[in-house]
């Protein structure tokens, strides 16, 4: 390990053995287990606190709003994020409350179906027979290839061999396939638009429409579910603050307010010999907006991967051609508008469940209807679905979610993709300044109108009640987490659907992780990519040996909680906790 060195202005070390970019869940667990594994790693974040879409944040002194946690699954005592967690001792700092695993985590709403999901796979096969009867034959062969599918995602990520698995049934393997998308599956099990709708409905978990993504990564986010739904006690930021005192525990640094403007590469060296010996560019540490730099021999960069190659990297200058046109050409998944709402009173008669509500029984149709209406007549009139996730519900009782006898909850949808929706020419990332634009804020008002008018179809009114309101939109979470797009799920199309990179670049010393890697969509997925990227580094299955029981790193190290402990305070990392300007509940 090499000998720290100290920049002239004693703002902290100028060279580390990892360097870390973003703080999303993929970023944060691959420097926790780094620095458990003995490097110096150093985690830089542009925003005041870590996490990415993990995050929370605080309005009026009395609500606690999460970003991107809606919901956790597999998180029992089998489950992946215990595993994560626990392998850095952290198991007894987070703990996960059920929702309603057994009558349904998640209700579907349709104009002649209602589905309750249910944990486990089997009560989810009969709820499905139990809906669509007609269809009988077509959900048993449905269920049967999803069970398989995911058994043996799950066994490969494990590190288990799946040979038994597709020697049994060749038609798994075949399924696996990046090349299969959630489509194809579902005109190869024969169903109808309603069950399709059905089967899909929650596709706000990843982003896109069946065609739009690969068999695989929807039944693997279907098992993570079905393993038991549940929402981290006291929010996502806990889950974030844990995996920052372990990372600060184990020697490792964390500072916010600190944008990276370029990562440092090292230009390559041509093949003279004609052997195949020429040397590929090489990491070398990164480029702070102030002009700081910072040495590294190993970057890890959890921004967003369109920016990490065209932006952060420089292009053709670090990437392969045909990885930069890729690139360029990529699509992302689709974007966001969540309503964020706090009411005085709280909401009778609803259960510990997401609710999914599609306006039509083909939401494939009714999807494809809404662009289209948009693209021709430039009109946003209705709403084809819409996801309700009740904070106060899940975590009952919690002082910061909000006060005894009001509500929290959020409202998300889709929208059309691009600036030209929000009336702009560009976003955040361009500096073009958005958020007193009159066209801008005219289309928010618009559309938390539709939404407001469409979740009280559903649940009944509720405005009299409103003591907070706040629309967030792809603007939004394009200025807070960079991610091109304004999207939270990564690409769509890297070349073709399905393909993803891997967390290993073709960049000597540069690895990637998050939404737009090779594993998935979700907090589960991206922070299955920091275990895949620190496992390479520390050269060991680290994924496998947590679920196995090890722990890295000492937990006689990491820091008592006292009375009064703020996850968001942890958060911003030890040397900015006294920094002004944190908002705080009561």
């Amino acid at each position: 390990m090499r000998a720290a060195q100290q920049p002239t202005d004693g703002g902290g070390r100028d060279r580390y053995d990892v360097i870390v970019v973003g703080s999303g869940l993929g970023g944060l667990v691959s420097a926790a287990y780094l620095a458990a594994g003995g490097r110096s790693v150093l985690v830089l974040e542009q925003h005041d606190v870590a996490g990415g879409n993990a995050h929370v944040f605080r309005r009026r002194r009395k609500y606690e709003f999460d970003v991107g946690t809606h919901y956790l699954g597999d998180c029992g005592p089998d489950g992946i994020i215990p595993a994560i967690l626990s392998g850095l001792g952290l198991r007894d700092r987070v703990s996960f409350r059920p929702m309603d695993n057994e009558h349904g985590f998640d209700r579907i709403i349709t104009p002649t179906a209602t589905l309750d999901v249910p944990a486990g796979w089997a009560a989810y096969h009969d709820r499905l027979r139990a809906a669509l009867p007609e269809e009988a034959e077509g959900i048993d062969r449905y269920v049967e290839l999803a069970r398989a599918v995911s058994a043996a995602n799950r066994a490969g990520l494990l590190g288990k061999s799946v040979v038994e698995l597709f020697r049994a049934s060749p038609e798994t393997m075949r399924w696996t396939r990046r090349t299969r998308t959630f489509g194809q599956a579902l005109d190869h099990c024969g169903l109808s638009p309603k069950a399709r709708t059905l089967l899909a409905a929650q596709a706000g978990n990843y982003g896109t429409m069946p065609d739009g993504i690969t068999f695989g990564e929807h039944v693997g986010m279907l098992d993570h579910y079905l393993r038991g739904a549940y929402y981290p006690e006291g929010g996502g930021q806990v889950v974030v603050a844990s995996l920052v005192e372990a990372l600060e525990a184990y020697g490792g640094e964390l500072r916010t307010r600190s944008e990276v403007r370029r990562i440092l590469i090292e230009p390559g060296s041509p093949d003279q010999s004609g052997t195949g010996a020429g040397q590929p560019p090489r990491a070398t540490g990164v480029e702070l907006v102030d002009g700081t730099r910072i040495s590294a021999p190993l970057v890890i960069s959890n921004a967003d991967y369109r920016r990490t190659v065209l932006e952060l990297c420089g292009g053709e200058r670090a990437f392969p051609a045909d990885v930069v046109e890729r690139t360029r050409a990529a699509t992302m998944r689709g974007a966001v508008v969540a309503l964020y709402v706090a009411l005085d009173t709280e909401l009778p008669g609803l259960p510990n469940a997401n609710l999914w509500w599609h306006d039509s029984d083909d939401m494939e149709a009714a999807h494809a209807a809404m662009l289209e209406r948009w693209r021709r007549d430039g009109v946003l009139d209705s709403l084809p679905h819409l996801m309700f996730s009740f904070a106060s519900l899940k975590d009952p009782g919690a002082g910061a979610v909000c006060p005894p006898g009001h509500s929290n909850f959020q409202l998300l949808t889709g929208c059309p993709p691009g600036h030209d929706f929000w009336g702009l020419s560009g976003g955040a990332v361009d500096g073009a300044p958005y958020r007193r634009n009159p066209a801008y804020l005219e289309r928010k008002r618009q559309v938390t109108e539709l939404i407001l008018t469409t979740a009280e179809k559903v649940i009944g009114p509720f405005r009299e009640h409103i003591t907070h309101l706040e629309l967030a939109t792809p603007l939004s979470q394009e200025r807070y987490t960079r991610s091109s797009g304004g999207t939270p799920y990564g690409m769509a199309n890297w070349g073709t659907v399905g393909r993803r990179p891997d967390v290993r670049t073709e960049v000597d010393g540069l690895y990637v992780v998050g939404q737009s890697v090779r594993y998935g969509s979700g907090l589960n997925a991206v922070a299955t990519t920091g275990m895949v990227a620190a496992g390479q580094l520390l050269d060991r299955p680290l994924l496998a040996e947590v679920a196995a029981g090890a722990v890295l790193g000492d937990p006689a190290r990491l820091p008592v909680r006292g009375p009064g402990w703020d996850p968001l305070l942890v958060s911003r990392g030890r040397a900015r906790q006294d920094a002004k300007g944190l908002a705080r509940i009561g």
